[in-house]
């Protein structure tokens, strides 16, 4: 398989909303994330989104990113007004606002993403999935993984038994976002195991470009990158003589797969 042909999607932890705990500056602002066994959580620095898009821009052209809006996972309180300023450019992009039902499924695509992405964090259990089938083709269930069980917001389901439901449904793939990983190293060998799974699998979760060889030898054919966030050089850094050892914090990813 060659390289160009895997399908890059940019996750984009999105601060929507002030009820996510930021203040209403941090609105429409992108930061890291990781999972503390109870919520998605921000960390590290938080840039403006027109920044992080010009950025994604630069690299990559019209970029694929997958919004995740932070409120609206965690409590279902996506700010769909905050969302629609946020996101007026930008696409194309996935979007997962932590919708629960029908309704909220509605907000979703008024907002026009190329995907609904629909989160089991904040549904009850499958039933969301196969609404979501007969209202729209363009959704796609993120199951949201801990020590390898799907969490749903009141129960936890096996995975694959999940996976084969939604293939009866007939969605042809699913993201399956492992938040063990989330915001640190890839898990190779829980991706060893999924190889198989019936369904096209996108994987999510501590994904770096440089993992993207290994994705492919597994036989998977796209994958949803951790966010890219650059660090602010420290002010030592700006004052250090350019004839010594100078360094700076490196982002986790450099850029679109070249295959070199």
């Amino acid at each position: 398989m060659d390289y160009e042909d895997f399908l890059l999607v940019h996750l984009v932890p999105l601060i929507s909303s002030p009820l996510d705990g930021g203040s209403s500056a941090d609105i429409g602002r992108v930061s890291s994330a990781f999972w503390n066994g109870e919520r998605i959580q921000t960390m590290g620095r938080a840039v403006r989104w027109a920044e992080h898009l010009s950025e994604l821009d630069d690299y990559h052209g019209r970029a694929t990113k997958l919004i995740l809006d932070i409120a609206g996972v965690n409590d279902s309180r996506a700010d769909f007004g905050g969302l629609k300023k946020a996101l007026r450019r930008g696409g194309p992009y996935w979007l997962e606002a932590g919708a629960e039902d029908e309704d909220d499924l509605f907000d979703v695509l008024t907002l026009d993403p190329s995907i609904a992405a629909l989160g089991s964090l904040r549904a009850d259990g499958i039933e969301l999935f196969d609404q979501a089938m007969e209202i729209s083709d363009a959704c796609i269930p993120i199951l949201y993984i801990q020590d390898g069980k799907v969490l749903f917001r009141r129960r936890i389901d096996d995975l694959f038994t999940v996976c084969r439901s939604i293939t009866e449904m007939g969605y042809e793939s699913c993201i399956i976002m492992d938040l063990d990983s989330l915001g640190g190293s890839m898990d190779k060998s829980f991706w060893n195991r999924l190889s198989s799974l019936d369904i096209g699998c996108i994987p999510a979760g501590g994904i770096d470009p440089e993992d993207i060889p290994f994705l492919v030898r597994s036989g998977y054919e796209s994958a949803v990158l951790d966010p890219r966030i650059a660090a602010k050089p420290r002010q030592e850094d700006a004052l250090r003589p350019l004839e010594t050892e100078h360094t700076l914090a490196k982002p986790r990813h450099s850029g679109q797969w070249t295959g070199q």
